[in-house]
């Protein structure tokens, strides 16, 4: 009789299931995780959500920064269990406020642009709906060297909004390529014109065992000039961490060239979230499972 109960089960609708676990045990089941228009309502709900945006809003510019973050809907591990990736930007406009007010719009326009494509500081944090579905709670991010968590400043940090869609797969995880660009603070003047030290850094990510495993696989140095409303970026040095070696950007070598990846995370503004969060995030979905789709296959 108890073989014949679990062969009706198993061909039955959510009635059914729930009569299985009143005569097995619901303890023993496993939970079965929401569709995803249920988890998105979840994380439009969440503290975690709120509290990001309360943090941006309390921490408006201040002297020569300001910070912003944005957000993206994924499934790293495939598991059905929807997480909510957190960029958070320090960005520095000392720049442009140095320059004061006799520049033209156009010059304001490019040290505006610069302060917006090397932020100061990346951080992030990430966040997954847990088991049953009636939580979003946090993800440990961690280097993948140490397992120790990784620092909130001053450290190298990813970009979390630069992960592109197509991983790669290690072990059957998916892994996933992404980067950052910071400016770092120092400045030079060449042939007359000031250019500002940037960095560019490579990371892979993977989600696995309720953490984010963040690897740094490269470091490019550089600097930055700004011409009228445009920013050029000149990177002159350039390593794999993988192998050691140093290259010119210039003549990247095989081997450490980057094959393609798909595009990147579409990444939601905070005054989007702040205005409408379920139709943020739902738009966030749509484009992990039907543009991301396209390229993971």
């Amino acid at each position: 009789m108890r073989t014949m109960l679990h062969t009706y089960a198993a061909k039955c609708t959510l009635a059914a299931l729930t009569v299985l676990a009143l005569c097995t045990g619901a303890a023993s089941a496993a939970p079965m995780v929401p569709d995803a228009a249920a988890q998105l309502d979840v994380i439009a709900r969440s503290h975690a959500l709120k509290a990001e945006i309360d943090t941006v809003r309390s921490r408006s510019r201040e002297n020569m920064t300001a910070y912003k973050f944005c957000a993206a809907v994924t499934d790293l591990d495939g598991d059905g269990r929807l997480e909510l990736l957190i960029s958070r930007r320090t960005l520095s406009y000392e720049p442009l406020l140095r320059a004061g007010n006799g520049i033209s719009e156009q010059q304001k326009e490019g040290l505006t642009e610069l302060a917006e494509m090397f932020p100061r500081y990346i951080h992030g944090a990430a966040y997954e709906i847990n088991a049953d579905g009636t939580r979003l709670v946090p993800l440990d991010i961690v280097d993948s060297r140490t397992s120790a968590e990784l620092p909130y400043e001053g450290g190298s940090f990813p970009d979390l909004m630069s992960i592109h869609v197509r991983p790669t797969g290690v072990n059957g995880t998916p892994v996933y390529l992404a980067s950052a660009a910071r400016m770092t603070g120092e400045s030079s003047v060449e042939e007359g014109q000031e250019r500002y030290g940037i960095v560019g850094e490579g990371y892979t990510i993977q989600l696995e065992g309720g953490a984010l495993i963040i690897a740094q696989t490269s470091i490019t140095k550089g600097t930055a000039g700004v011409y009228g409303a445009y920013v050029e970026p000149y990177y002159t040095w350039s390593q794999d961490l993988v192998t050691g070696r140093t290259y010119d950007p210039s003549s990247i070598p095989p081997e450490s060239r980057r094959t393609d990846d798909g595009p990147t995370l579409d990444p939601l503004s905070w005054e989007y979230l702040e205005r409408n969060p379920y139709e943020a995030l739902t738009s966030s979905w749509y484009s992990w499972t039907h543009d991301g789709a396209t390229v993971r296959g």
